[in-house]
């Protein structure tokens, strides 16, 4: 209910009043807080990171440039607070890699969001569910696309499981007065 809510407003030309607030974190001055604590979340799990790489050009000739990219496990990330507004563009990004969930090879393109009672939210940019989880094999951690095999993104390692994963702690960056992080 709430998504076709935010979906006619979006339609109708409501633009929520949110005011991203640029920080520092790890000698990087990122757009918003938001971005900044999934740098350290991912730092938290050994998780390797590029902030604003490239700029990629989708097939519909627009210009992109995803929040992170996460070499080891192939993986770009975007960013969204409580909004899907340019949602479009992940999802975009999603379908002009292949979209292929039945690869752990393939590149993943993810939606992190705000986390819920301190614990990391992930969805996969169509909308599916994905988790992180650590492998049993290599024991890095990576995303788990919940429709796809549970393959590993790091070594490939696959096991059949049922249920589902532990939840996994979300950092926040530490704030002072002049809105800097501390790395």
């Amino acid at each position: 209910r709430h998504a076709v809510i935010e979906s006619l407003l979006e339609r109708l030309g409501f633009r929520p009043k949110i005011r991203a607030v640029a920080t520092w974190y790890a000698g990087v001055h990122f757009a918003s807080t938001l971005e900044a604590d999934w740098a350290a979340t991912f730092d938290s799990l050994g998780i390797s990171w590029s902030y604003e790489p490239v700029a990629v050009k989708l097939s519909t000739g627009e210009l992109y440039r995803c929040d992170f990219w996460l070499r080891g496990i192939r993986c770009w990330c975007e960013v969204k607070g409580p909004h899907n507004l340019r949602i479009e563009k992940p999802r975009q990004l999603w379908v002009d890699l292949g979209a292929d969930a039945d690869d752990w090879r393939a590149p993943l393109v993810v939606i992190c969001r705000e986390p819920a009672r301190g614990f990391a939210v992930v969805e996969r940019a169509d909308g599916a569910p994905v988790a992180i989880d650590e492998c049993r094999r290599c024991r890095n951690f990576s995303f788990l696309d919940l429709d796809g095999p549970w393959q590993c993104r790091s070594c490939g390692f696959w096991e059949k499981r049922t249920g589902g994963v532990m939840p996994i702690p979300f950092i926040q960056t530490y704030r002072s007065a002049s809105r800097k992080a501390v790395s």
